[in-house]
Formats: structure tokens, C-alpha cells, sequence
């Protein structure tokens, strides 16, 4: 944007890159000790499972955020507000799956 300062540049830009590293740090959170626990068979078939299907799932996610941001370099300078109703609602369905996995397993 021809009107943004510097200053206002380098808020966005750290809003930014502050989320890339969430979601780096998010995924390694949930990738790491799964693999751990899983290699002690210390976890149940459908923690498993669970636990696989919310790997894939932040995945997925990654993948959406790349998508979106991506549509923001080409012609246009701002990023398609449909592939961002999609990356949050994507990180809505990992939450649902985050909070439900305890009491599916459990049952």
C-alpha cells in the first residue's frame, strides 16, 4: 500500500511472522510427543487415530494458510477473504476435534 509507513509495515510483518511460527511450534507440539508415546505403546487405537486425523488436520491448515497468502501475490495486493473464512474455519474444526478427542476416547 502506497499509504503505509514503514512502522505500520513492520506491525503487520510481525503479526505475521509471530503466526507462521505459531503454527510451526502448534504442529510440532502436537506431532512430537505423539510420536514419542506412540513408539513406547503408551496410546490407545483411537487416540491413535484421533491423534493421526488432527495431525492431518493442521496439515491441511498449513496448507490453507499458504493458499491464502499466496492469493495475496499475485494481481492483487490483499489476501481472498473466501480462503480466510476457510483457514479459520478450518482452525475451528481442529479445535472441535482437540477439545471432543478426551471424551471420545474415554467412551
Amino acid at each position: 500500500n502506497n499509504s503505509m509507513s514503514l512502522s505500520e509495515f513492520k506491525v503487520i510483518y510481525l503479526w505475521e511472522w509471530g503466526d507462521r511460527l505459531l503454527a510451526r511450534l502448534v504442529g510440532l507440539f502436537c506431532v512430537i510427543p505423539f510420536l514419542i508415546f506412540w513408539s513406547m505403546k503408551k496410546l490407545s487405537k483411537s487416540i491413535i487415530k484421533r491423534s493421526i486425523l488432527i495431525s492431518i488436520l493442521i496439515g491441511i491448515q498449513g496448507y490453507i494458510g499458504w493458499y491464502m497468502v499466496q492469493s495475496g501475490l499475485t494481481e492483487r495486493v490483499d489476501v481472498s477473504q473466501y480462503r480466510l473464512t476457510v483457514h479459520l474455519c478450518m482452525a475451528f474444526i481442529i479445535i472441535y476435534n482437540t477439545i471432543y478427542m478426551p471424551w471420545q476416547c474415554l467412551v
